[in-house]
């Protein structure tokens, strides 16, 4: 059933979540009914009902909130016109679902914040030294004669921008487009990503990991003979080990959980103080088609009290049945 409870002049477009569910916010002046349609909870909310009438404010927004919806939910609208009525997308929406064919599926509710980013110690070269290459994602790296290149595929060609002095990306637009094929500039979901741009079956993703985990294993000290057990806990099942290369340092600190549940402010030693950056997160991979992951975002500073032999320690977040590897910097 929607409500109007955390609504306000301030409600955000599109879904948002919230304390107990999710806000949801779309203009359609000219409508004389929206309904919200989806899946919230796992409660199939399907019905064009007084229950599931969104209210019209007085500059034509539509608003309302569900109880219980949660992050990953299906949710469409269901507009009422004077001459027609029907499904349409939110075009706020953050994410398309694949239940149906494009343009008939639903839209996502995502959480925009939920995403460990990895780039906190990344820093834009200077304006003076920006050596900037403007390339389309779809027809940069095809695999196929007619199949459009993915992300994943203009990740494998990063090292070869890299080779030729390139610092700098700027991709065409990337939302998704009425048209099978687009430069990008007819752009009608403005902030979901083109789905032939991104790799949602599992057996074809597999294929590109070694790619991935190429850019995360730059790390001399994991391929060298230096390996020394830090830390055993049987009843979390955790076990973390050190490498690092001898008279060079590199240290990398390996952390694995088969806990089934992730936990939290869990103290680990690290080999000296400072800021130490998460180079390979397993958690990501293993949930790539749902970016809900938990990890360290990209970084921790160990700056706790000495802890299993080292000189230093800091509280991480240790994903469920994943493993995390800390390094002192980004590798080779």
């Amino acid at each position: 059933m929607i409500s109007q409870a955390h609504i306000t002049a301030d409600t955000p477009m599109g879904a948002t979540l919230v304390s107990g569910g999710a806000t949801f916010r779309v203009w359609a002046p000219r409508a004389l009914a929206v309904y919200l349609n989806g899946t919230f909870g796992d409660v199939r909310q399907l019905e064009q009902t007084p229950d599931q009438l969104m209210v019209k404010d007085t500059n034509g927004y539509w608003t309302g909130f569900v109880a219980g919806a949660r992050e990953g939910d299906p949710y469409t609208f269901y507009v009422v016109g004077s001459g027609s009525h029907g499904v349409k997308r939110d075009p706020y929406a953050r994410e398309l679902a694949v239940d149906a064919p494009f343009p008939n599926c639903s839209c996502l509710i995502r959480n925009p914040r939920a995403y460990p980013w990895h780039d906190q110690t990344f820093r834009t070269p200077d304006f003076s030294n920006m050596v900037v290459y403007q390339l389309h994602i779809g027809s940069y790296a095809p695999r196929a004669p007619g199949v459009p290149s993915t992300f994943l595929d203009v990740i494998g060609k990063i090292e070869y921008l890299q080779a030729l002095g390139i610092n700098v990306l700027q991709p065409l637009p990337i939302d998704e487009c009425e048209t099978a094929f687009s430069m990008g500039y007819n752009g009608g979901d403005y902030f979901s990503p083109d789905f032939a741009y991104v790799v949602y079956d599992r057996t074809a993703l597999s294929s590109y990991l070694v790619t991935v985990n190429r850019l995360r294993w730059r790390q001399p000290a994991l391929r060298g003979p230096r390996v020394r057990v830090i830390h055993v806990h049987n009843h979390n099942r955790v076990l973390a080990f050190h490498r690092w290369l001898e008279g060079r340092g590199r240290d990398v600190l390996v952390i694995a959980s088969l806990n089934d549940t992730t936990m939290y402010n869990y103290d680990v030693g690290f080999p000296s103080a400072g800021h130490w950056v998460e180079v390979f997160n397993s958690d990501v991979y293993d949930n790539w088609v749902n970016p809900t992951v938990e990890g360290n975002g990209g970084g921790v500073e160990a700056t706790g009290a000495p802890l299993h032999g080292f000189e230093a320690s800091c509280a991480i977040v240790l994903p469920a049945k994943a493993v995390i590897v800390f390094a002192r910097d980004q590798g080779d």
